[in-house]
């Protein structure tokens, strides 16, 4: 669903992407960093926090949006 909401807040309603902001949340299995399967690029969502603007997760290595 977030990605079909971001499209439809820049696309249609003109929101820059610096201003919307998703969660990536599904994405922690442990919760604290040690097993790394939550990093993005040289990120870890549990450590560095699963809330992200859409223009920082779309400089990530993995596309999701």
């Amino acid at each position: 669903m977030i990605p079909f909401v971001n499209k439809m807040l820049v696309g249609e309603m003109g929101f820059r992407p610096e201003q919307n902001f998703v969660t990536l949340e599904a994405r922690i299995p442990c919760g604290t960093g040690s097993c790394w399967r939550c990093n993005l690029g040289d990120k870890l969502v549990c450590v560095d926090d699963p809330v992200f603007t859409l223009a920082g997760v779309g400089t990530f290595l993995e596309d999701f949006l």
